[in-house]
């Protein structure tokens, strides 16, 4: 019998923890995803086209914001961390300083990786993801799309989504094979991906005693 492998498990995993929308089905799943593209944006360029700078924040301390022609993109958690990554300097060490060194942080790292390309992803006027301009986007959407276009006698068992990943369980009910101490296996199949950078495309098949 194959079991689920790590990846698969910490993907869903991490996925509860995030808060996940969950749907009963790949239809309800390709809806919620059709709503969320039409706020959605990819901008390519460069570290330095994106004009990241630190802004005071209400609070008292400070957030990231990229300047773009006529307007302003505040990063949500996940892309400030993907952005420290993309000019090497820790995110822990940049979200303690006071405003004025980490004004001069930014400015200095990201001057030293301004040619370097990058993908930004946007949704609903923030940066959900800063990423490398040689990644590969593979969109929810797509992904969805072209389970629903397979037309295989699938129940989902789970479908669940988060701002950094999707996560697709399907069965198939009729599908019975003999396995160990006279237990009675069934199909299944594994689908996840994210759009923002947490982990890549994955599908897997198994057979299962009990989920």
């Amino acid at each position: 019998m194959q079991r689920p492998n790590a990846s698969a498990a910490r993907a869903f995993a991490r996925l509860r923890h995030d808060g996940a929308e969950e749907f009963d089905s790949l239809g309800r799943l390709a809806g919620r995803l059709g709503e969320k593209k039409e706020v959605q944006e990819d901008l390519q360029g460069t570290i330095g086209g994106f004009g990241v700078d630190v802004v005071p924040s209400e609070d008292g301390g400070w957030s990231l914001e990229a300047s773009l022609p006529g307007r302003r993109l505040p990063f949500r958690e996940h892309a400030f961390t993907q952005f420290c990554g993309r000019i090497g300097f820790p995110p822990s060490v940049l979200e303690r300083c006071p405003l004025p060194l980490a004004k001069e942080n930014v400015s200095y790292f990201s001057f030293l990786s301004r040619e370097e390309p990058a993908l930004v992803r946007t949704e609903e006027g923030e940066v959900r993801a800063f990423l490398s301009g040689d990644n590969r986007k593979v969109d929810h959407l797509e992904v969805v799309h072209k389970l629903l276009e397979a037309n295989l006698p699938w129940e989902v068992n789970y479908a669940g989504l988060s701002p950094k990943r999707m996560f697709v369980l399907a069965t198939e009910p009729e599908s019975k094979w003999p396995g160990p101490d006279g237990s009675e296996l069934s199909h299944c199949t594994l689908v996840g991906n994210s759009e923002t950078g947490e982990g890549s495309f994955f599908a897997q098949d198994l057979w299962y005693d009990t989920i």
